[in-house]
């Protein structure tokens, strides 16, 4: 699309070109004319385009493992093991039927508790050299989305300067003119 440019030209420098009265100005309006392009140049727009993007690095993370205390009183497995088996035969002598499975379970579980207390009670405890806490350093990827921001440049348009029989002027045009660009001329007269 190109916008037209409207010239008031002074009618002494017209009088050879178009000899024009008074009244037929009024009749005939514009006329179109070509004025040279002297000069044309893009009109940018910057565009920011947001890109999201996954940035990962590795990152040291510290760990700490607790220290552990020279003794530990482990009991006796056997202990546990010996109770259930003696809890479970106490409580199958109690009760009839469903009673009695009940009575047993019940038993077996009491009777281990028993045994494995006793057994804690009796067991000597082991001593493990004292170990103190331990620290280290280890690298783990981290991972974030982060917005980057692109720029591209659009053409919005053409400022173009032209040459019409020694009237410099100056429009914006869509495309690019090429050569030449179409102008607009009005005659109007003066001192009338």
């Amino acid at each position: 699309m190109i916008r037209s440019v409207s010239l008031s030209v002074a009618m002494g420098v017209l009088v050879g070109l178009l000899p024009v009265t008074q009244a037929n100005a009024r009749d005939t309006g514009s006329q179109f004319d070509f004025a040279r392009v002297i000069d044309s140049e893009p009109v940018y727009r910057d565009i920011h385009i947001n890109e999201p993007r996954e940035v990962c690095w590795n990152e040291p993370v510290r760990y700490v493992q607790p220290g552990r205390h020279g003794y530990h009183r482990a009991g006796d497995p056997g202990a546990a093991v010996l109770g259930g088996i003696i809890g479970g035969v106490l409580g199958n002598q109690v009760g009839r039927g469903d009673g009695r499975r009940a009575a047993t379970a019940a038993g077996v579980l009491i009777g281990a508790a028993i045994g494995a207390e006793e057994g804690r009670r009796n067991y000597p405890p082991h001593y493990y050299p004292p170990q103190p806490t331990r620290e280290y350093v280890r690298d783990q990827e981290v991972c974030e989305w982060r917005d980057e921001v692109r720029v591209e440049r659009e053409v919005i348009g053409y400022d173009v300067t032209y040459d019409y029989n020694g009237y410099i002027g100056h429009t914006r045009t869509s495309q690019a003119p090429g050569q030449e660009i179409r102008v607009r001329v009005s005659v109007d007269p003066v001192g009338y």
